[in-house]
């Protein structure tokens, strides 16, 4: 499972990485690596059953979507 999250994140890194390189929006392709590897890492400590702040993001904001997407 962890090797599938992996190669995923790699795909959207690919999918999101190569026109921002050509186009050389070099601040964007460090921002998108930086929130997918931090998404990456975070589904990896969570499948590993290490604490993560995931429980409280879902607390907090959980009622407001709910609200929103009623």
């Amino acid at each position: 499972m962890i090797i599938l999250l992996v190669a995923s994140g790699i795909l959207i890194m690919l999918y999101e990485g190569i026109p921002l390189l050509k186009n050389r929006l070099w601040r964007e392709l460090v921002t998108v690596g930086i929130l997918i590897a931090s998404a990456v890492f975070l589904g990896i400590a969570e499948m590993l059953g290490v604490t993560t702040p995931i429980p409280w993001l879902e607390q907090l904001v959980g009622p407001l979507g709910q609200t929103i997407f009623k």
